[in-house]
């Protein structure tokens, strides 16, 4: 028993009382103590368990959340201590455990455990089998190794019971160990107490790797973030002297910054956040200060109002712990906030239902099929406690249903655990949902089962990403497979890792056992080995090496190869192993050695084809002139030969031709040099005279072989193509519209298959994303592409149709608008495409229709306010009428009979009692004003009021003559007032109201008053300014609102209505009204007023 459970035990005995046959009552007593012990000892473990699943959830580290778990199991049973060993990712050993209320020797001496069939200890034999051991007797148990039975003994162990951790997969991610300090087997409840402690570890675990690819995605994607269209600020919180936060210092940003705020990145950086924005409020920096100094990483919405702006802020830490850097991702929502603010609270409540925890805990009677469950089940589940209880197993997906329900059924029965991954289909959107469920039973004294306990959680994302994962190593192994090339990956020892399919046939490997961990550089000999060595270096340093080799297969058949070597970089960029790609290039080693013999043959004949031909000597000296030569020139072999052929060549052209021939000559080098050269009628004609040198069987330079080719009437064609094309490529470059074109490619049915791309333009590029796609497939490119693309394209190369039509390219998520034509000849299959990219167009259509039918519902919606609207309306008007007109009559009655009291008993009435007689008149009058001002206050808005032309100023002096203003009292108006077109009668009501306020309320009879205005855009800006008393800051709001009052109304006779009249008026009309003022100093009401009416 537990010391909680002794104490309850002591508890009940000490209070019972004793009746007198006390040993068969006590007996009884230890029953239900023994009972409430049970009870007791179940809700500190519900209690424990959802304890750590908050911890869990709460984000804290993997370390902090197993010791709390050892701690719990320890505070559950107090005769236990547990410790927990994490194996490595292989399961050869144990890398560290977990070991809080040990001495740190004990984990020493347990790190790098191995785990394996040697029974060297029971938490490497549990995770081995993937079972629970127990041992019962460490130190006289010797089917565990000595040097562990020493260790546990001596750390006071003498007992423990091992169970794996398993994960999601059932593969072992370590053992929780239970350790007791006297020989002996565990207890049903310490048996209860390791399957919660694994249970939880494994949440544990999960977690920790979820948390690890995601802060993998997140290293990934950051750089993606700062080449985005937000902008993005580096910043350094500033502490004043207590350590508070006062300021941000800002380091970097990026050029969205300045378009986002309006200032240049100059001014920005190295400036302060105050000193940019002095009026941000204090809350703004306490949240930097805990993405700062806590790590935390924060997304927020701000309103910054100097700039008039909403944005979108994502603050995270970077640098050190205790640098204080931070970094903001930031864009401008203005515009939709402006669209969403009706919406607003709607969306809040969608925030938080999001952002509710994913795991739910639940306790089920199978007997009274009653259920309990943490409060977020409809989150996950998508149904309430009730729905749960009445639908059961309807809603898991009919392929898991079965499985689930047996495991379910068999925990009822045998009163076994289980645990099921499952599929559940939510009833209010009928979405699948991923569940990973582990479920207890509950048994009484008699082993009875009485319900199920457990978890479940979403693991819909996880799932996901498994399938995308799988999917993607299922990809890479395809192409692998369906490589032609030999392919390896290989350490950066040079050992051979892997080796697909392609190369083990190439190399004539039976079995890549024979060759795994060989290395590599030990296939090549001599000089390719160290070219071998040179590509491998290269590709160690992150870069590509590349070689041509020549070896042997394993069966002796001589091959060249031609091998790329390329890193493999793991997630921080480090290079850690490199694939190796050789492509057998014998064949084509055969072929370029024949060429290169066949091509030696060809020259010799081309230099003795029917052109003019000549040959030199090693000197130079010409030794030899076709007779076509001869004829040409009109020369003879006595002219022609040695340098004479010169005299021909056009005076301007002949001494450059010299010096480019015996620089040729001297160097052995082949030439091409283009001249004028004379004809026999004198007449000058454009020549090509070209050369290669020749040599001897020993290698021995002879001289040059050339030819000499007439191309006056090919450079004419040129020149005019030159032009053509000029002109041509000036227009298929400077287009905007995509062009290329395709040569349709047809299988041995003639139907279409895939089409190669022969030319493209500029704009092909920016049109589709593709790149370097020149003389490749479209299906090398893209191999899913929509077949209807190969279908219309194969009909105009078949039938010579032009098209011209709209269509979607699923694989590129883009929408294009498509000319094709046939080009050239029909039997070359060509197809012509003018195309353009008109995927924002369609999405705008798109949100067009979404917009339209948004605004269709809006207006419904709106018909329906309005004409709700008006129904109000006229009930107001009719309460206004009775309130006027009902409670009026009775009043002046009232007033109008205690003057008639007071006249007839005047000589009978005292001072004191007409004081009071009269009181009550005023009483009544000030009632009757207050209904007087709630029938204004109704009708504000409601009733049409002529609008005209008003100058202010006129206006004003009618308010002056139609208020009792004292002689002594001073009014100034400051400024020039503008004349607008607007409903008088309005602002004639604010000024009046806002004046007499002033005057009334003024403590003296000499003080002052300032008018004045400015213009605010589409607004003008008046001012009404006295110096009186003023008003509290804690009351600037309360004065606009009905029937408030700042002064007992026995001391200023007042409604309390006029200010919220005023307000509502001015805010009817578009506009705005604010206080500025503190006690003693004045007040100032400030309100804006539109420069043109609004059209109600």
């Amino acid at each position: 028993m537990t010391e909680d459970t002794n104490l309850l035990l002591d508890e009940l005995l000490q209070n019972s009382p004793r009746p007198s046959s006390w040993e068969s009552e006590n007996q009884n007593r230890l029953i239900v103590a023994e009972e409430m012990t049970e009870q007791k000892s179940a809700e500190l473990l519900l209690l424990e368990q959802n304890r750590l699943l908050k911890l869990i959830a709460s984000g804290k580290p993997i370390d902090e959340c197993l010791k709390s778990l050892c701690a719990s199991v320890s505070k559950l049973n107090s005769g236990v201590r547990a410790c927990i060993l994490l194996a490595d990712d292989l399961r050869l050993k144990f890398y560290r455990s977990i070991t809080p209320t040990f001495p740190s020797s004990f984990g020493q001496g347990l790190k790098d455990a191995p785990i394996n069939e040697l029974a060297i200890g029971t938490c490497g034999t549990a995770v081995y089998c993937g079972k629970p051991v127990i041992c019962t007797d460490i130190a006289n148990d010797t089917r565990w190794s000595q040097e562990w039975r020493n260790l546990c003994v001596a750390h006071g162990i003498l007992a423990c019971y091992s169970t794996p951790i398993l994960g999601v997969d059932n593969l072992a991610l370590g053992s929780l160990m239970l350790c007791f300090d006297e020989a002996r087997s565990p207890t049903d409840w310490e048996y209860r107490l390791a399957e919660y402690g694994t249970q939880v570890a494994s949440i544990v675990f999960e977690r920790e790797q979820s948390n690890k690819a995601l802060n993998e995605s997140e290293e990934q994607y950051r750089t993606l973030f700062n080449s985005m269209g937000e902008a993005f600020a580096l910043c350094k919180i500033i502490l004043d002297d207590d350590g508070k936060p006062f300021d941000v210092l800002i380091l970097e940003v990026n050029p969205a910054h300045e378009a986002m705020t309006g200032f240049t990145i100059e001014e920005t950086i190295g400036n302060t956040m105050r000193s940019l924005i002095p009026n941000l409020d204090d809350s703004w920096y306490e949240t930097c200060f805990r993405v700062a100094q806590k790590s935390e990483t924060i997304r927020f919405e701000s309103y910054v109002s100097s700039l008039s702006r909403w944005f979108d802020i994502y603050a995270y830490k970077v640098g050190k712990n205790d640098d204080g850097k931070f970094a903001l991702i930031y864009s401008d929502i203005s515009e939709r906030k402006q669209t969403e603010t009706a919406l607003r609270q709607n969306e809040e409540r969608l925030r938080l239902a999001v952002e509710v925890g994913r795991i739910v805990a639940w306790e089920w009677n199978p007997f009274t099929d009653t259920i309990i469950t943490t409060d977020n089940l409809s989150s996950i589940y998508g149904l309430s406690k009730i729905e749960a209880s009445v639908q059961g197993f309807a809603l898991i997906h009919p392929e898991d249903r079965a499985r689930h329900q047996r495991l379910v059924e068999n925990a009822v029965v045998t009163g076994k655990g289980y645990h099921s991954v499952f599929r559940f289909i939510r009833p209010d959107n009928g979405e699948i949902v991923w569940l990973d469920e582990r479920g207890e039973a509950w048994l009484d004294e008699k082993g009875n089962v009485q319900k199920l306990i457990g978890i479940a959680i979403d693991i819909t994302e996880r799932q996901q990403a498994v399938k995308a994962l799988r999917d993607s190593e299922e990809l890479k192994e395809r192409i692998l497979e369906s490589s032609n090339d030999c392919i390896k990956v290989l350490s950066l020892n040079n050992e051979i890792l892997y080796m697909n399919p392609s190369g083990l046939r190439l190399l004539e490997i039976d079995n890549f056992t024979s060759v795994r961990n060989a290395d590599w550089l030990s296939f090549w000999q001599g000089e390719d080995q160290e070219k071998a060595k040179k590509a491998i270096a290269t590709a160690a340093l992150g870069k590509i090496g590349q070689f041509k080799g020549y070896r042997l297969t394993r069966k002796g058949k001589p091959k060249w190869w031609d091998s790329i070597i390329t890193p493999i970089r793991d997630a921080s960029g480090e290079v850690t192993q490199l694939v190796a790609i050789s492509r057998d290039i014998t064949q084509q080693k055969q072929v370029e050695d024949l060429l290169r013999e066949n091509e030696e043959k060809f020259r010799n004949m081309a230099d003795n084809a029917p052109v003019m031909v000549w040959v030199t000597d090693a000197t130079g000296y010409c030794t030899y002139l076709s007779q076509s030569w001869y004829e040409f020139s009109g020369q003879t072999e006595e002219t022609g030969l040695g340098l004479g052929w010169l005299e021909v060549v056009h005076p301007e052209d002949s001494e450059t031709s010299k010096n480019i021939f015996l620089d040729a000559n001297r160097q052995k080098s082949a030439f091409q040099l283009e001249y004028r050269l004379r004809r026999k009628d004198g007449e000058y004609r454009t020549c090509i005279d070209a050369a290669s040198p020749w040599f001897g069987i020993d290698g021995e330079f002879k001289g040059y072989i050339g030819s000499v080719m007439d191309i006056t009437e090919r450079k004419q064609a040129e020149e005019s193509l030159r032009r053509s094309e000029e002109r041509y490529r000036s227009l298929f470059e400077s287009i905007e519209d995509g062009f290329c074109v395709i040569e349709m490619l047809f299988d041995e049915n003639a139907q279409p298959l895939d089409f190669r791309f022969l030319e493209i333009n500029p704009a092909f590029e920016k049109q589709t994303g593709l790149k370097d796609v020149e003389g490749k497939t479209i299906r090398q490119l893209i191999p899913n592409h929509d077949h209807h693309w190969f279908e219309i394209y194969g009909k105009v190369a078949v039938t010579g149709e032009p098209i011209r039509f709209e269509n979607k390219a699923e694989e590129m998520n883009r929408w294009f608008d498509v000319y094709a034509f046939r080009f050239e000849q029909p039997e070359s299959r060509k197809v012509a495409i003018f195309f353009k990219d008109i995927t924002e167009r369609k999405q705008a259509e798109i949100q067009q229709k979404q917009r339209a039918k948004e605004l269709a519902q809006l207006n419904h919606s709106l018909i329906r306010t309005t004409d709700l609207l008006a129904e109000r309306n006229q009930e107001l008007n009719n309460f206004t009428y009775i309130v006027s007109h009902d409670l009026k009559a009775p009043l002046r009655a009232i007033s109008n009979l205690s003057q008639w009291i007071e006249d007839d008993l005047q000589e009978q009435l005292d001072e004191n009692n007409q004081r009071q007689m009269q009181l009550l008149r005023n009483r009544v009058e000030r009632m009757e004003a207050m209904i007087d001002g709630l029938l204004v206050y109704s009708r504000v808005g409601r009733t049409e009021v002529e609008t005209q032309s008003v100058k202010v100023r006129e206006l004003l002096d009618e308010i002056f003559d139609s208020l009792v203003i004292p002689p002594t009292f001073s009014i100034k108006i400051e400024s020039e007032l503008p004349t607008i077109v607007t409903k008088r009668l309005l602002l004639s009501q604010v000024f009046a109201n806002l004046i007499s306020n002033a005057i009334k309320h003024h403590p003296r009879l000499d003080g002052q008053l300032e008018i004045s205005a400015t213009e605010k855009g589409q607004f003008y800006e008046f001012a009404v300014s006295d110096d009186g008393n003023g008003i509290a800051p804690e009351n600037h709001e309360k004065i606009f609102g009905i029937f408030q009052t700042l002064n007992s109304r026995d001391v200023k006779e007042s409604t309390g209505i006029g200010l919220s009249i005023v307000k509502k008026i001015i805010e009817t009309e578009g506009g705005e009204i604010s206080v500025t003022s503190k006690l003693g100093s004045g007040a100032t009401f400030r309100f804006t007023w539109p420069k043109q009416p609004l059209t109600h």
